[in-house]
């Protein structure tokens, strides 16, 4: 019986805190919204955003179902099996339009013939970024990012067949950056990645506090780039002359 009030406590619980979380709208007008939804939508839309608020590892699959304001306390099970998956679906499912972006700047960058510079690149990597909102204006999908990649349940880079440009684009980087080893560029790009995250972020979160303009928008944003490219391409120290 305790067990059994703990569950209900535990779920109302996280309805509660869905308001603050989700912004607009109540759990009952998600669960109304439910029935007019794609049920794999709505359920992905609910997890980038609890694992952008909480980390991927404090959110649970049946609170993630609750939230989305389903019956089923497996319907995440169901439709994505476990949490590993469904942090692979959420993803991969703004790739397309991360790809559509990239594909506007990358064609400014071959008409002006800087295919071989580095702070180009990393514009047309890192800052449609930016500019991938949820339905709240917010960007969760850098949140989750920063979160599933500290847990090593994501890489920087999608697969080659599911984003070839951004494959390509990286393929650019590695090769504009020769005088640094391969390996060390990976470690690098995966560095300077989390660097853009990071302030990407911090961005997002001063917007919502009303203490600045949405990230898209900031001029910030050139900065945290000119970070993240910095960090790719430094000359490496020679061995002890660092002091």
């Amino acid at each position: 019986m305790h067990a059994l009030f703990g569950e209900a406590a535990q779920a109302l619980e996280t309805a509660v805190d869905l308001g603050r979380i989700l912004g607009e709208g109540s759990l009952r007008r998600r669960r109304s919204a439910a029935g007019a939804q794609n049920t794999r939508s709505l359920i992905l839309d609910t997890a980038e955003q609890l694992f952008a608020a909480r980390g991927v590892e404090s959110v649970s699959l049946r609170q993630i179902g609750i939230a989305a304001g389903c019956a089923n306390h497996f319907v995440v099970q169901y439709h994505f099996g476990d949490k590993n998956q469904l942090v692979t679906a959420i993803y991969e499912r703004r790739l397309a339009s991360l790809e559509g972006r990239r594909a506007k700047l990358m064609a400014v960058v071959r008409q002006n013939n800087k295919l071989n510079n580095v702070r180009a690149l990393m514009e047309v990597l890192l800052r449609p970024l930016a500019d991938e909102v949820n339905a709240q204006g917010s960007c969760s999908y850098a949140a989750f990012l920063l979160s599933s990649f500290h847990l090593g349940l994501t890489t920087t880079l999608p697969a080659p067949h599911l984003a070839p440009l951004t494959d390509h684009v990286v393929d650019l980087l590695y090769a504009a950056n020769d005088h640094v080893a391969r390996d060390l560029s990976r470690r690098r790009l995966y560095g300077a990645f989390i660097l853009f995250l990071h302030a990407l972020t911090d961005l997002d979160r001063e917007h919502a506090d009303g203490r600045g303009p949405a990230p898209a928008e900031s001029p910030l944003i050139d900065d945290a780039i000119d970070q993240a490219t910095a960090a790719f391409n430094v000359t490496p120290s020679a061995p002890g002359a660092a002091i």
